[in-house]
């Protein structure tokens, strides 16, 4: 398992014409790598995961996770309103990549 440590930016989920830019995400994903981050935190504090359904959330997921340097963790905010929404957003994070989960 790898260890939590260090800085772990919230990344914000880009939009375009009202839809989710999955580019500009990479983008903004392969510039980070550059950064001395030891992951990156998807739906956390600004992810605008309340706009997003089940399906563009694990594709997020999915997108940060490829575009990710390999030593870098991700955290994927799977927190919802019913216990077995997140149990279920939750395994599918970690179907998709997600090192991590984070749940208010």
């Amino acid at each position: 398992m790898k260890t939590l440590k260090g800085i772990f930016p919230p990344l914000a989920t880009p939009f375009f014409n009202g839809e989710v830019a999955y580019d500009k995400l990479k983008e903004n994903i392969r510039k980070l790598n550059e950064k001395e981050l030891s992951g990156y935190v998807v739906f956390g504090s600004n992810g605008e995961s309340v706009f997003l359904n089940s399906k563009e959330k694990l594709k997020l997921v999915s997108s940060v996770k490829e575009s990710s340097a390999k030593d870098k963790i991700v955290i994927a905010g799977t927190g919802s309103e019913s216990i077995r929404e997140t149990i279920s957003l939750t395994n599918s994070a970690a179907d998709e990549g997600a090192d991590y989960a984070l749940i208010l």
